[in-house]
């Protein structure tokens, strides 16, 4: 229930594809989904703040961010590593309250009929529709 996004800096941003998969994320409009960001620097580490803020912009509930300075050496994976496991223990340990505004759609669905609703746009990242 939650993602890892990570990138370099370059020019004080994040890598253009990462940009364009969040933007595409920002679209799906997210709710009761964790996100934590991590990534590379050498001057300034703008890109790893600036992914956090666009995850959170797109609807995730944010979790600490993990910078690693120039070219991570063995002991900064180690430390990515102990950074992701204790991800994984917090989100684990304190689940995400469940939506309720699922379970209302699924009781005014179930009292209607199913009606042709011609195309419908599918997601080019995660091919949701």
């Amino acid at each position: 229930k939650g993602v890892l996004v990570g990138t370099s800096t370059m020019n004080n941003v994040m890598m253009p594809k990462i940009a364009g998969l969040v933007e595409e994320m920002t679209g799906l409009r997210f709710r009761n989904k964790r996100a934590s960001a991590f990534g590379s620097h050498g001057w300034s580490g703008g890109a790893v703040d600036r992914l956090s803020t666009r995850l959170q912009d797109a609807g995730f509930e944010m979790s600490l961010s993990l910078k690693a300075k120039w070219r991570p050496d063995q002991d900064a994976l180690k430390l990515c590593r102990e950074h992701g496991r204790e991800i994984a223990r917090q989100w684990a340990l304190a689940p995400l309250p469940q939506s309720t505004v699922n379970t209302v759609v699924k009781e005014e669905t179930s009292a209607t009929t199913t009606a042709d609703l011609g195309p419908r746009m599918q997601c080019s990242v995660c091919q949701w529709i």
